[in-house]
């Protein structure tokens, strides 16, 4: 009898499907992986500038709090001086004493440094330290605290302003981590899709 030869599969024709797919596959998850660890990398970034800035703010309204301590007191007692109202005084003194060191925790902070605020918000500072140090000296003077008023009024506005200059930028930092986030997410979606085509295909 005839011995009859089986034809054999055709193996490189099987071999090149079978590359077609994870070649394409391959690329496309090393691309979404790359990409993915590039934003995680850029959200971690965030999330430390949020904190640091988070602090700020916190540390913005404590001189803003501590200045309108002092401003009770003003406008309590304004005719009290350091030999009439000794302890309405020394109050007054160490809500200024807290309120200079505060702002001097905005270049020493660990979590957040003067250099890493935009231009407008270390301009601001330098305005607010500028205006305490100015305050501190007129309390030095032997005088009710009505002669401070004006100085103190200046203090709170620019203090105020600092507080919503960082708020609003610690808001943005805020807003553009959502939208990293929500890339992320668009990312993880496309190359889910991308892969379940390749294989299908």
């Amino acid at each position: 009898g005839r011995c009859v030869t089986k034809p054999s599969p055709p193996q490189n024709s099987l071999r090149h499907t079978v590359l077609a797919v994870l070649i394409p596959l391959a690329a496309i998850v090393a691309l979404g992986v790359g990409t993915e660890v590039w934003m995680a990398r850029t959200v971690h970034e965030d999330l430390v500038r949020l904190f640091g800035e988070l602090r700020a703010v916190e540390l913005a309204q404590a001189v803003v709090d501590e200045l309108h301590g002092v401003e009770a007191w003003v406008e309590a007692l304004p005719e009290a001086t350091q030999s009439s109202h000794p302890f309405v005084r020394n109050d007054v003194r160490q809500h200024f004493e807290e309120a200079y060191t505060t702002i001097t925790r905005f270049s020493h902070s660990p979590n957040s440094s003067l250099a890493s605020y935009g231009t407008d918000v270390q301009r601001l500072i330098a305005r607010l330290s500028e205006s305490l140090a100015a305050l501190g000296t007129e309390l030095e003077q032997p005088l009710p605290l009505e002669h401070i008023r004006e100085q103190l009024q200046a203090a709170i506005y620019k203090a105020q302003t600092v507080a919503t200059a960082v708020t609003d930028e610690s808001r943005e930092i805020g807003n553009g981590l959502d939208e990293r986030s929500n890339n992320m997410a668009r990312i993880l979606l496309v190359l889910g899709v991308a892969s379940l085509t390749a294989v299908a295909g």
